[in-house]
């Protein structure tokens, strides 16, 4: 799949995020719990190094979808905050049986981001914006994200939050995210994880793993994920119909609004309905969507 990324004018800006959280999952059986939990390889986890992944039920639907991130013997996922608590929920059903320890650290560091540039000698120097050695920043080949200890933290990074117009970001770049509301709804397919490298087909089992390669290898899938922009800023709920030619054509996945650039929505749009350009929100009445 090819990205389609954004203009430059994300480059060399650090995003404060509140909307962001952190699991820490710690303990000598944390890497086999999780080998047996998320679609990646927790075995081939690289230090310090972001890996986009995801925990599904046993019917193959994404419960949480997150970055992980290895820092010595601890690995972090970070996620929407907003599913932080449920995620948890979901991983104490299975942990019992192994050596680990899942917390919830969102309220003990900062998080700020910046979105990789591809003149790397113009990116931000994360580093010079915090003077604390307790900080550490985790990399993949879009974005780093930076997370400093509260009690750390330099006056610097305390600047309004950005968490809008970084979720802009991801949407331009076709990363999807999940809310409350669209937890267990979406199969990893549907989000286009596999173009994302945030499925690993060769790692073994984990938990929906046999509907998951199903769909790869044998399905057929009808719907798949897009990105509509529109020059307006319109306040949306994810699982909201979209419309073409008077039919609902697919639904919200999600979607952020960045003045002055207007809204971005993933959607997951029906493969016949992808002959239009244009889609529309609730009714024929509704905004118009232009697809990208």
């Amino acid at each position: 799949m090819s990205l389609k990324l954004a203009s430059n004018s994300s480059h060399n800006i650090i995003y404060q995020l509140k909307a962001l959280g952190c699991i820490k999952i710690s303990g000598n059986d944390s890497t086999k719990f999780l080998q047996g939990q998320i679609s990646t390889n927790a075995e081939e986890m690289e230090q310090n190094k972001l890996q986009l992944s995801s925990i599904c039920t046993h019917q193959g639907r994404i419960v949480t979808l997150f970055w992980a991130a290895k820092v010595d013997d601890v690995i972090y996922l970070i996620m929407s905050k907003e599913i932080v608590a449920s995620t948890i929920i979901h991983l104490n059903k299975y942990a019992v049986f192994f050596k680990t320890e899942i917390s919830d650290t969102s309220e003990q560091f900062k998080i700020d981001s910046f979105f990789h540039s591809s003149q790397p000698d113009s990116e931000p120097d994360i580093n010079t914006h915090s003077i604390q050695k307790a900080q550490f920043s985790l990399s993949d080949s879009q974005l780093t994200l930076r997370l400093t200890p509260i009690e750390n933290s330099a006056s610097e990074l305390d600047r309004p939050e950005q968490d809008n117009d970084w979720f802009y970001q991801l949407a331009i770049r076709q990363i999807p995210w999940l809310t409350l509301s669209t937890q267990s709804k979406f199969l990893p397919h549907n989000l286009n994880l596999p173009a994302l490298n945030a499925v690993d087909f060769n790692k073994g089992c984990f938990t929906g793993q046999e509907v998951i390669a199903r769909m790869q290898y044998k399905g057929k899938l009808k719907s798949h994920m897009h990105l509509l922009t529109s020059k307006t800023l319109i306040e949306i709920t994810p699982e909201t119909k979209i419309w073409a030619n008077n039919k609902s054509a697919g639904e919200i996945i999600c979607t952020a609004s960045s003045p002055p650039n207007g809204t971005a929505l993933l959607a997951l749009i029906k493969d016949n309905d992808l002959k239009n350009k244009y889609f529309q929100l609730n009714s024929e009445n509704g905004p118009i969507l232009k697809l990208n």
